[in-house]
């Protein structure tokens, strides 16, 4: 089935639209909101809806612009044969015509019929649901915008039987199961299903699962019974062991505790020997340390003696220098008040100077803004002048009728129309002529003359004597039709001369013609106007004006700082002589009040120095003093405290010999203690108590392991352990061979299975790997020559694509591509599925990409044209619309631009109710 054009009539934007497909590959391109969209749409729904739909179908169909309803008509080939289908959607008014080329022509639910079996579809009916099934119908074939990133798999459901059909035929046919196979495959099925589970794993309550069960209960019985045996074993032997030790344990006992006795004893002494240790070394220190507070006082009045006599040897020369530095301020003082003097008459001179200068700079600035003033007045009375003729040519042109050259042109087409109507309608007139009569012959109301030919434009009547004779000219209708037409175009002509007040065309064409002069003239007025940049300039001529203003106010604040000496300049030159000249003396004065800043400053400096010099003399000095002071008063202290010189020598001696007599006592108790090993001590009680401890936990320990070795035996030597062993082993053996049996009878079921199930995906491999291959084909020219595609069935039903790239080991599925290769994969998938379907139409079937790249770059779609070309080349009719047309510009198709459908003269809504509803 292949696309040959399509006529598009008031639906939604479009008013009239035709479009020519090319057989193979077509380009369809327009801005936004062009209608590229609702032009697929249309040709969708004249394909698969009834002309007599009704309810919000209908409504979304319907043109809002040109009134009506909607119409769709196309010439499609199928078969060799081509096809006219015309439908009308006007709800139960609805009209359907099909009709084949050469053929018979079918209409109404005949038609819709026919075009169904064409197109080998159901068809869509009406009801609720009918826009998810009419989505459905070629959800293949139509990329709707939006969807071209979505999973292919599911707009194929519908096409699974055709595609298994067209699969098996190009490679599958010879990999059929016979019915044998499928009962046997089904029964090892069963027997695998009452088995394993789904994951492969033993189902419970199953034969195995119960051996399996038997022989884990005959081995926890064989456990329990080794178990058992072993306890008695071992309890024997512990009770025999328990007993050994705890008479072993009670010997140790006794002798640890004799050699703890002695030790406490050793401690005891200990004790009291170290407490004597301690209030001798108490005594010995406070001893010592009044014996080191005497000598430390000692030592401080000797240090304060030596710091006093050496204050006072440092005194000396720094009164010498407090005097010689008195003398040099005196001296520095003098000449700074000269200099001081000097400096202040040179200041009072360049403020002199300097106030001339500001005055000549105002007299400066105050001429320079008037001569700027008066330059831009002249300026802003030519664009003033400017102005008021472009407010006069305004005026003259608002008097004129509003008529521009689009008027003008649109009334010469009405009117070139009436006349070629005008034409139309004398050339299809017949013409009378009388060529001789012996009565009077009248045409209407008009008497003829022989020679004289005359036109009959409407039915009239010929009579001559008794003769009647109506004529008929031509068909009534289209004269009638052609008169109307001229006598509406007139009334069009002569509404709108009346609207502005002509009397004819002419006049319009003068009135046009005058309006352009007027305008054209107004231009030059305003470029010549806009030449001058009226904005800037009386921006510029007000700030001139307020310089003017400022310059004269500050000319007359400085006037009087200068006194009437002064010469005003009569021009602007020689004010600015005066500035140069103003300047000159002001660069003098303040060069003299320079120098004789600096000799001040240097003088300053100097006093300075020589004040702090003197200030860091004279607080040496005084620090010097407030050393000797405090060292002075520091002695006193400590002879007040100590004694003077006889009685520190007297009681530092009696410190001395008191400190030999503790020191000689300590060091007697101190040998004592060493002689009683004190560390040896503390580590034998702590090794005689731990041996204790564990001589009477041993013991604990082994009158409970003897208690219950005792109990044990007690209760398990009732019965014959070792039988009850060889009892339970025997049953392990035999659970252990039925379990053997029913795993390797599971191994044998699931290997078959397993063998059934791989034939089996063998099978569903022939469906799959030209699918595969076909892919692969359309995805090669985008993703290079090494991609594969992997085509997944779920029995018979195709569920999707994975796509295996030479970078990855794995097979990436569809829904984790990016979202530009999702949609040139399923591109590709389509292309494949239509090849292939394309076989029971013959050969060929349109495929619609609808804006279906929008995520894909520029690259991509560049390689993406070889996919497309290598479709048409295959015999496929590719359509694609987009609104970046030069991006497509390699594909080779025939290129067919939508423009913004221009609304009707009256674009308010047209409103049309709805026969069915």
């Amino acid at each position: 089935m292949r696309l040959d054009s399509a006529t598009v009539r008031r639906y939604r934007l479009h008013r009239d639209l035709t479009v020519e497909f090319d057989p193979s590959r077509t380009l369809i391109t327009g801005d936004n909101e062009t209608g590229k969209s609702t032009l697929v749409e249309a040709i969708h729904r004249a394909l698969f809806l009834k002309a007599t739909v009704t309810g919000s179908v209908l409504a979304e169909m319907r043109s809002h612009l040109y009134g009506s309803y909607p119409e769709v008509e196309l010439r499609f080939t199928v078969g060799g044969d081509t096809y006219q289908l015309r439908k009308r959607f006007a709800g139960q008014q609805g009209t359907a015509t099909l009709s084949q080329v050469g053929g018979r022509t079918w209409h109404g639910e005949e038609a819709e019929e026919r075009l169904a079996e064409l197109l080998g579809v159901e068809p869509t009916g009406g009801g609720r649901g009918i826009d998810k099934r009419l989505n459905a119908q070629w959800a293949h074939l139509w990329v709707w915008q939006g969807q071209g990133g979505e999973d292919p798999a599911q707009y194929t459901a519908a096409h699974n039987q055709q595609l298994l059909q067209q699969l098996q035929r190009v490679g599958g046919a010879v990999a059929m199961q016979s019915a044998l196979d499928g009962r046997v495959a089904e029964h090892f099925a069963q027997l695998y299903d009452r088995l394993f589970t789904q994951t492969g794993k033993e189902r419970a309550g199953s034969d195995l699962a119960a051996a399996k069960t038997a022989y884990e209960q005959a081995r926890e019985r064989f456990e329990q019974a080794a178990l058992r045996l072993e306890r008695v074993e071992t309890a024997m032997s512990d009770f025999e062991h328990a007993e050994e030790t705890i008479r072993e344990a009670a010997a140790s006992r006794e002798d640890a505790q004799r050699q703890l006795q002695a030790v406490n004893e050793k401690l005891e002494k200990l004790t009291r020997l170290r407490d004597q240790e301690q209030a001798q070394a108490r005594e010995l220190a406070e001893i010592q340390g009044r014996l080191a507070a005497v000598e430390e006082t000692d030592r401080k009045i000797r240090e304060y003696q030596d710091q006093a006599r050496k204050l006072q040897d440092d005194a000396v020369p720094l009164h010498a220098k407090l005097a010689d530095a008195d003398q040099r301020l005196r001296d520095v003082r003098d000449q700074v008040g000269r200099a001081q003097k000097i400096r202040d008459e040179a200041a009072e001179k360049a403020r002199q100077a300097r106030r001339i200068r500001d005055l000549a700079v105002a007299y400066e600035r105050m001429l320079d803004a008037e001569q700027q003033h008066q330059a831009l007045a002249l300026r802003v009375a030519e664009i003033e002048r400017h102005e008021q003729t472009i407010r006069e040519r305004g005026s003259r042109l608002a008097q004129l009728p509003a008529i521009d050259r689009n008027d003008l042109e649109e009334l010469q087409e009405r009117d070139r129309e009436r006349g070629e109507a005008d034409a139309r309608l004398t050339a299809a007139a017949p013409e009378i002529e009388l060529l001789e009569s012996s009565l009077p012959v009248r045409l209407g109301d008009r008497a003829l003359s022989p020679g004289e030919p005359v036109r009959v434009l409407e039915t009239t009547e010929l009579t001559a004597g008794d003769l009647r004779v109506r004529i008929h000219p031509g068909r009534g209708e289209n004269l009638a039709s052609l008169r109307a037409r001229i006598a509406e175009l007139g009334r069009e002509i002569q509404e709108k001369l009346d609207r502005w007040g002509l009397p004819g065309i002419a006049e319009a064409a003068a009135v046009v013609v005058q309006r352009q002069e007027i305008q054209q003239e107004i231009d030059r007025l305003q470029a010549a106007r806009e030449a001058l940049n009226p904005e800037s300039t009386r921006a510029q001529f007000q700030e001139a004006e307020q310089r003017l203003i400022a310059a004269r106010a500050e000319r007359d604040r400085l006037q009087p700082t200068v006194g009437d000496g002064y010469a005003v300049p009569g021009n602007l030159e020689a004010a600015r002589h005066q500035v140069d000249e103003a300047q000159q003396r002001v660069d003098e004065a303040e060069a003299g009040e320079q120098h004789a800043a600096g000799v001040l400053e240097t003088l300053t400096a100097e006093l300075a120095q020589l004040t702090a010099d003197r200030e860091s003399v004279e607080q040496s000095l005084r620090e010097l003093q407030r050393q000797q002071h405090e060292a002075d008063a520091a002695i006193r202290v400590l002879v007040e405290q100590a004694g003077d010189e006889t009685q520190r020598r007297s009681h530092l001696q009696e410190l001395h010999e008191a400190v030999q007599t503790l020191e000689k006592r300590l060091e007697e108790t101190r040998a004592a203690i060493a002689e009683l090993q004190p560390d040896l001590l503390d580590a034998d009680r702590e090794r005689l108590e731990r041996v204790l401890h564990n001589a009477q936990e041993s013991i604990r320990l082994s009158e409970q392991r003897r208690a219950a070795a005792h109990a044990l035996l007690q209760t398990d030597g009732s019965t014959d352990p070792r039988a009850e062993y060889a009892h339970a082993r025997a049953q392990l053996a035999e659970a252990d061979e039925r379990r053997k049996a029913a795993e390797r009878y599971a191994a044998a079921v699931r290997l078959v299975h397993e063998l059934f199930a791989a034939q089996q995906k063998q099978l569903a491999e022939h469906f799959s790997r030209p699918l595969a291959e076909k892919i692969t084909t359309y995805l090669q020219p985008v993703f290079g020559p090494r991609v594969q595609a992997v085509a997944k069935f779920d029995g018979n039903d195709f569920k999707g694509v994975e796509l295996v790239r030479p970078a990855l080991d794995a097979a990436l599925p569809f829904d984790a591509l990016s979202g530009g290769t999702r949609e040139q994969v399923a591109a590709a998938v389509r292309l494949a599925i239509a090849e292939l379907l394309a076989a029971d139409h013959d050969g060929t079937l349109p495929v619609v990409f609808d804006d279906a790249f929008a995520n894909s770059d520029p690259h991509r779609i560049a390689l993406l044209q070889r996919t497309l070309d290598l479709g048409a080349r295959r015999g496929l009719q590719i359509i694609v619309l987009t609104c970046h047309g030069t991006s497509y510009s390699a594909l080779g198709a025939r290129h067919i631009e939508l423009e913004s459908p221009r609304a009707p003269a009256d674009s308010r809504p047209v409103s049309v109710t709805d026969p069915a509803q």
